[in-house]
């Protein structure tokens, strides 16, 4: 989900079943459960809203009605009812995927937010459309990924450009 959301890990494991929307495929985030305490929605990938849904199953077959409440809750009898590092689930994927392809180097799990906000970035090519979809609050932290968008998306911005200078 992390990597379908774009969102920081601990909007993403303290996500609470009240916040999903899986009718209207989007998430909301108050400003208590954010960074940079601003209130937000997000609208769901399919593949998000399916992992959402397989998450429904697991929340029914839970005992605890206090970690019924979350998304992801902890498994085990600890303080926070939600899920508390998906650290060594993550190192395990890694290692998966080192048997695949021997190039890939561990990152840590916050690198799915670069991730997403540099794909993000070169689908629209729309900085301010990012910087809104991330939550923060100046484009200054938007402009740091603006070197990320290819040489050939930068080429196809200038002929869309050259198409409306060109009917004009």
């Amino acid at each position: 989900l992390l990597a379908l959301t774009g969102r920081r890990k601990m909007e993403i494991l303290k996500l609470r079943w009240d916040q999903v929307s899986l009718n209207n495929k989007e998430l909301t985030f108050r400003s208590s459960d954010t960074k940079n305490d601003t209130a937000f929605t997000i609208s769901l990938l399919p593949a998000a809203s399916a992992v959402l849904k397989r998450m429904r199953i697991i929340k029914t077959k839970l005992k605890s009605t206090t970690r019924r409440n979350y998304v992801f809750p902890s498994t085990r009898m600890s303080r926070k009812a939600w899920l508390n590092s998906p650290t060594s689930t993550w190192r395990k994927i890694i290692q998966i995927a080192k048997i695949r392809d021997q190039e890939i180097s561990y990152k840590c799990l916050h690198m799915l937010r670069h991730t997403y906000a540099c794909l993000l970035l070169e689908a629209t090519s729309d900085i301010k459309l990012v910087a809104k979809i991330m939550n923060w609050k100046s484009l200054k932290v938007a402009e740091i990924y603006a070197d990320y968008i290819g040489k050939a998306h930068t080429q196809r911005g200038i002929e869309e450009l050259n198409k409306y200078l060109h009917v004009a």
